[in-house]
């Protein structure tokens, strides 16, 4: 039983990356515009596979763009801009 989802797990994985190839070629080199809400979810599927397996595979951005996008994500979860701490004294103008 497990054997034959790990075949076919193999097969679903050589047709999503047949499947990125022929996008690729049709892209003709031009550039494709993702919305944040789909760099967001790249990123954190790339971080999670890792740059050496994303360097192997044929992405429709580099992996240097995709840990980019991930350092951004995780700069931006951590970054409060308009945050105001209550204990802190008002500076005198």
């Amino acid at each position: 039983m497990l054997a034959g989802s790990i075949v076919g797990s193999w097969d679903v994985i050589e047709f999503l990356r047949e499947e990125s190839r022929l996008l690729k070629e049709r892209l003709g080199g031009r550039r494709l515009r993702f919305t944040d809400a789909e760099r967001r979810r790249l990123a954190r599927r790339a971080y999670a596979l890792g740059r050496k397996p994303l360097s192997e595979l044929d992405t429709l951005v580099t992996p240097d763009t995709l840990m980019r996008w991930y350092r951004t994500l995780v700069a931006q979860k951590w970054a409060y801009p308009h945050a105001v701490d209550p204990a802190a004294p008002e500076r005198c103008r």
